[in-house]
């Protein structure tokens, strides 16, 4: 994996994830990422946070919103919306794929969805603003 992903990951983030495969499917403008937990992150009663999958997809959002850009451009997000499908029921991996939905002039939509073995447990969409730096 490049070092590169693990860069845009906030290093709080990284202490409690260990990042196993990442992949990019540049043609259908996607990313993957399989994310294993520390079990210290889960909650008293051993369940995965929600706070954790939301950070998770946001963080893989903008690690494929950013790689897309020109380095001239900055991004800003200015939405986040987590759609919870289903708790996790056990501590798994969690896959999360990130896809570009659209690209105007300045607006950016991407979707994630978060996978714990087989089952999706959470549905996001994303917005950033491109911006000049």
């Amino acid at each position: 994996m490049s070092t590169e992903v693990l860069d845009n990951i906030p290093l709080a983030l990284r202490n409690a994830i260990a990042v196993r495969e990442s992949s990019r499917d540049v043609k259908r403008n996607c990313m993957k990422m399989l994310i294993e937990l520390n079990p210290d992150v889960l909650t008293s009663h051993g369940e995965i946070p929600g706070g954790l999958i939301s950070m998770l997809t946001i963080a893989t959002a903008e690690i494929l919103a950013t790689t897309s850009l020109q380095s001239n451009k900055a991004l800003l997000v200015i939405n986040h919306n987590v759609h919870f499908l289903k708790h996790p029921e056990t501590l798994s991996d969690i896959e999360i794929e990130s896809c570009i939905l659209s690209r105007g002039e300045r607006i950016l939509s991407i979707s994630s969805y978060a996978r714990c073995g087989e089952i999706d447990v959470a549905y996001t969409l994303s917005t950033f603003v491109v911006e000049d730096r």
